[in-house]
C-alpha cells in the first residue's frame, strides 16, 4: 500500500476520493473526519507497516456494500453517475475473479 501511495497521482486520487466520499457521511460524535482521513493517509503511506493491496481487497465483494452502500445511494440520488460508476468499476475485477473461481459475489 505504501508503494502505491508513494506515487503522487495515486496519493492525490485517494485524498480526493476521501474528500468526496466524506460528503456522504453523517457526523460522528467525537470524530474529526478530516483528521481521520489525514491519519489514514499517513498510516497507508507508512513504509514500515507494509500492508498489501491484495489483503485489503480480500472479500471485496462482501466489503463493497458495507463500505460504499451509503455513498452509492447518495450519488445515485444526486444523479452523480460518474462517482457511482467509478466505485462500481473498482469492484469489477475482484468480482470477475470470484465468478471465475465459482465463489459467491454480492449483487449491486
Amino acid at each position: 500500500v505504501d508503494d502505491a501511495l508513494a506515487d503522487p497521482d495515486v496519493f492525490a486520487f485517494l485524498r480526493a476520493y476521501m474528500l468526496e466520499v466524506v460528503k456522504t457521511l453523517g457526523s460522528v460524535h467525537g470524530v474529526d473526519l478530516a483528521e481521520y482521513q489525514r491519519s489514514l493517509l499517513e498510516r497507508f503511506s507508512n513504509a514500515y507497516i507494509k500492508d498489501k493491496l491484495a489483503r485489503l481487497a480480500l472479500d471485496g465483494s462482501q466489503k463493497f456494500m458495507n463500505t460504499l452502500q451509503h455513498a452509492l445511494l447518495y450519488y445515485r440520488a444526486q444523479q452523480e453517475l460518474v462517482c457511482e460508476v467509478l466505485a462500481k468499476s473498482s469492484w469489477v475485477a475482484p468480482a470477475h475473479k470470484h465468478a471465475k473461481e465459482g465463489t459467491d459475489i454480492v449483487a449491486l
